[in-house]
């Protein structure tokens, strides 16, 4: 077993301190802390010392090959742990004179889009089947998950803005997105005919302030209110049967998000503009004429005859 270094400090000693003083939102930082959590308890298997002092390139690239190479992690989810020590040693280099940062040329590479099959367990996730659709949508969902799942079918909306409409974003059959990571992503679309009674009735006579689905629970993170309904989705849809992991995969190639991506193959299917269905979706594009060519009424009925263009199974 490594000795300690003379005066040595536990590796996880100022992570709090490191995290108070960042800007990183409360699911980064939760990452973080799962990321320091795994090294600590790989040091105590491999029997070595836990300090900040001990650990090494040498140290680092081991626990590289053997928690993540050897176990057949994503590299993507290996790479954010990676990132987050070593982004966390590198404020320990800044704050107290931390030498060589051994967490520094550490990541894995990239798989080479050439070399993954489309239908391999690394290919990309994928839209519901028609078929998929009619089971989900026919299934026993609550009221929350039915609405949630019409709604991001009919329009192409992520679930985390759905969780964040209010009463007052769905007035004159257009949902308003006021919050998004990007400029994208602030845009509104129309509401699809097939959800208005439902928008409607949600609607009621409540006060514009309050969320379209008032139940879901705020988990403290970032103001996401979507997290158990991602989460009851996938017990739901595993449950009819609605599930496809390859083996070597590190999940499902459908969830939720796979409601989103029918949407666009159906709209593109219907023979409609990329950029229009872009802009319904939030997406940046460069793609086909700019839409400076276009008034505010033939982009709105551009969006509309896209929206409308898709029908449910």
């Amino acid at each position: 077993m490594s000795m300690p270094a003379l005066g040595a400090s536990p590796a996880d000693l100022y992570i709090e301190r490191w995290l108070a003083a960042s800007t990183y939102s409360e699911r980064t930082k939760a990452d973080a802390r799962t990321a320091l959590a795994q090294f600590k308890d790989w040091c105590t298997t491999a029997s070595q010392g836990f300090f900040i002092e001990t650990t090494t390139d040498r140290v680092a690239a081991d626990f590289r090959d053997e928690a993540f190479v050897k176990a057949g992690v994503h590299f993507k989810t290996a790479n954010k742990k990676l990132s987050a020590l070593r982004q966390y040693w590198t404020w320990l280099e800044k704050s107290f004179g931390v030498k060589s940062n051994p967490w520094m040329r550490k990541s894995l590479p990239k798989a080479k889009a050439h070399r993954i099959a489309p239908d391999g367990p690394m290919g990309a996730e994928r839209p519901f089947t028609d078929d998929e659709m009619r089971i989900l949508l026919a299934g026993p969902a609550d009221l929350e998950m039915a609405s949630a799942m019409r709604i991001s079918a009919l329009s192409g909306m992520r679930l985390d803005e759905i969780g964040q409409l209010r009463v007052g974003d769905c007035r004159d059959n257009t949902f308003s997105i006021t919050r998004s990571k990007s400029a994208a992503g602030v845009r509104t679309i129309p509401i699809h005919s097939m959800l208005r009674p439902m928008i409607a009735k949600l609607v009621g006579k409540r006060d514009a302030s309050t969320y379209l689905l008032p139940d879901l629970q705020d988990t403290g993170w970032d103001g996401n209110r979507t997290m158990a309904l991602s989460k009851r989705f996938t017990y739901y849809r595993k449950k009819l049967g609605v599930h496809d992991k390859r083996p070597g995969a590190r999940r499902s190639k459908v969830n939720f998000h796979s409601l989103r991506r029918w949407f666009a193959t159906k709209a593109e299917d219907a023979g409609h503009r990329e950029n229009v269905v872009a802009h319904i979706m939030g997406h940046e594009s460069a793609v086909g004429i700019t839409f400076g060519l276009y008034s505010n009424a033939q982009l709105k009925r551009l969006k509309l005859a896209c929206v409308e263009s898709v029908k449910l199974p």
